[in-house]
């Protein structure tokens, strides 16, 4: 049987009373009664769903699960989200702990949804640090391969989301560098304890640690972390599998797009020297420095695979992608040429996206979202802060009473969590001057 519904029930009976009172003065109180209990009915059945998590038949908690991802991506459940985030997160760590297989990777999937919903705030902070452990556990152990891929995704969300300062960050990219990195052979890799990652498992932790290393301030992106991951990187695009290739190309763009804004900012420390297209043929090798003679590498593996023949057996698809990508890589690379992507949205609306950063952020939290994307980003003021997105004004007037309450309210708590989220990119950028970010110091380039 599912949890007690007293005390929903008599604040939902408590609110109806008010809204029967209000509804006696006129046409406007009516409208307005008529919107709140449409968010009333929704509530109902959010809570239903909830109440759903709490069946013993496995299959009962992944119907719930399945409604409350379906309610969370195609709108924007921010009043349920703020009022249930305690008991949302305590059952969505409960499935990722105790969970059936299909369970587990629902209920990750969830909290990175609960995340995006709650923005950046103490909320989502505490998501972290309830869940981070479960995640890495499932990511790394795991004989489920779903289940892996939604693990690393969630931990990349909610970190994305909440990670207050770069150290909260590096914890995670720390658990995806591993599984990225993974070769399945040789001391480091048994004592780190991680099950061998098949290709979609290691797609999944690059393209991840790519989402969070869009975050790191370039300042940190320096010669230190460049030597540590760079090479590790190239030897991925060697691998058999297309969509390794392609997701460790996507980072390797974003280190090259962090350490060119270095070097117009006047950052005399050593990254890459300005080799261009054709340069390394005037350049022997012992001219070169360690950084420049790694970048010449580079763009002969990118050079091979942005023209890599077909042949029988070859997926057409999966060849063009490769090859469009890392044409794209390289005209970067080499030229400087940004990447240009316009996603058309509802009311005449645009995004309009021209670095490479926002090129990775806008993958994942559009495959994330899915269907509700285009939802997520005319309300979500999380994410017109991500993308320094304003939609126009006829998309407010279109909210709900409630909802204005919540998203334009300045004493709101969306608002309270813009406020936070702009704090922390603050911080980060002061942060950025002491030290630099290690990932992989331990272990080494191997």
């Amino acid at each position: 049987m599912g949890r007690g519904r007293s005390q929903s029930k008599s604040l939902f009976d408590s609110d109806e009373d008010n809204h029967s009172t209000s509804s006696t003065g006129g046409s406007t109180d009516l409208t307005v009664v008529k919107e709140v209990d449409e968010d009333l009915d929704e509530s109902v059945v959010l809570e239903n769903h909830l109440d759903a998590i709490y069946e013993k038949r496995s299959s009962s908690r992944e119907c719930g699960l399945n409604a409350l991802i379906d309610a969370f991506t195609s709108n924007v459940q921010l009043v349920f989200a703020l009022s249930r985030y305690e008991t949302l997160l305590h059952q969505y760590v409960g499935s990722i702990k105790r969970g059936s297989a299909s369970e587990v990777a629902l209920a990750a999937h969830a909290l990175g949804l609960l995340a995006i919903t709650v923005g950046a705030g103490k909320i989502t902070y505490q998501i972290i640090e309830e869940s981070i452990s479960h995640l890495s556990h499932i990511a790394k152990l795991s004989c489920n391969v779903a289940n892996r891929i939604s693990a690393l995704e969630s931990l990349a969300i909610i970190t994305f989301v909440g990670g207050i300062d770069i150290e909260d960050t590096q914890k995670s990219m720390d658990i995806l560098w591993q599984v990225s990195r993974h070769k399945g052979c040789g001391h480091a890799d048994q004592v780190s304890g991680i099950t061998n990652p098949p290709p979609e498992v290691r797609t999944a932790a690059l393209s991840s640690w790519s989402f969070l290393l869009t975050t790191i301030p370039n300042q940190r992106i320096d010669s230190f972390f460049v030597k540590q991951t760079l090479p590790v990187l190239l030897s991925l695009t060697q691998m058999d599998n297309r969509a390794v290739r392609i997701a460790a190309g996507n980072a390797i763009v974003v280190i090259f797009e962090a350490s060119r804004s270095r070097n117009k900012n006047g950052n005399d420390l050593d990254t890459f020297n300005s080799i261009n297209k054709g340069d390394e043929e005037d350049n022997p090798p012992g001219n070169l420095s360690s950084l420049d003679v790694l970048k010449v590498k580079i763009i002969e593996q990118m050079r091979i695979l942005s023209t890599e023949a077909g042949g029988k057996g070859i997926s057409k698809k999966e060849l063009n992608s490769q090859r469009s990508s890392f044409h794209e890589f390289l005209a970067y690379i080499e030229g400087g040429v940004k990447p240009e992507t316009t996603v058309k949205l509802q009311n005449g609306d645009a995004l309009k996206i021209q670095t490479w950063n926002q090129t990775i952020q806008l993958k994942m939290l559009r495959r994330y979202l899915g269907g509700g994307f285009q939802k997520h980003m005319q309300v979500n003021s999380f994410l017109h802060d991500i993308f320094d997105f304003t939609p126009m004004q006829d998309k407010k007037q279109a909210l709900s009473t409630t909802q204005k309450r919540m998203y334009m309210s300045p004493n709101s708590a969306k608002s309270k969590a813009r406020t936070q989220w702009l704090n922390k990119q603050r911080l980060t950028a002061q942060a950025a001057r002491y030290g630099h970010y290690g990932v992989g110091v331990d272990e080494g380039v191997k």
